[in-house]
């Protein structure tokens, strides 16, 4: 996207998919797109950049946090000073999501990708598939994050013992954002 597209207030889109091999290698390519972030944001206190993709792996990873600067507190990157945070709803998505509730459905994924071949320790489901974007995205006016909208699609049907056979386990995610006129423009 054209450096102007984002000066004049355009939301910039970032996919990727970091393979699965070396973790090392992972963390040399968060360490380049955090560059790259923020090289494009030089200048633009509001830049709306959008990271997502297939990182294989965690939140938590090295690699996602230390070097990306991806975090899970809003206000850490409303505050950032330096602009090099990124806020990463899919913090909240570790774990199974859904309570526990008698007599309603059981299927409850516990991350974006199942590898049922780990069970032995303790792990199937892992947040890999996720979603980042900067603050400017925070501040509800203009183009804003809708976390209520922000989710993992898991509709039970889509991801079944068949499905498994026929090479699908990776679950989609789903990003909603929406357009807040400024506090006072004409509508």
């Amino acid at each position: 996207m054209p450096e102007s597209a984002l000066a004049a207030g355009f939301p910039a889109l970032r996919v990727g998919w970091w393979n699965t091999g070396l973790t090392a290698l992972r963390r040399l390519f968060a360490s380049d797109l955090s560059g790259e972030i923020q090289q494009r944001r030089q200048g633009l206190d509001d830049a709306h950049l959008i990271v997502i993709g297939d990182f294989n792996d965690e939140p938590f990873s090295d690699a996602m946090h230390s070097q990306l600067r991806g975090v899970r507190e809003r206000r850490l990157v409303r505050g950032d000073p330096g602009r090099e945070l990124l806020y990463n709803p899919f913090w909240r998505k570790l774990g199974e999501h859904r309570p526990a509730v008698r007599g309603a459905p059981s299927f409850s994924p516990a991350g974006t990708h199942y590898y049922g071949e780990n069970a032995r320790n303790g792990q199937c489901w892992y947040t890999y598939d996720q979603m980042l974007v900067t603050g400017a995205f925070l501040d509800g006016a203009g183009w804003s994050l809708n976390e209520e909208h922000t989710n993992i699609v898991c509709p039970e049907s889509l991801f079944s013992q068949t499905s498994l056979k026929y090479g699908v386990d990776h679950l989609p995610i789903i990003g909603r954002f929406s357009y807040l006129p400024e506090k006072g423009a004409l509508q």
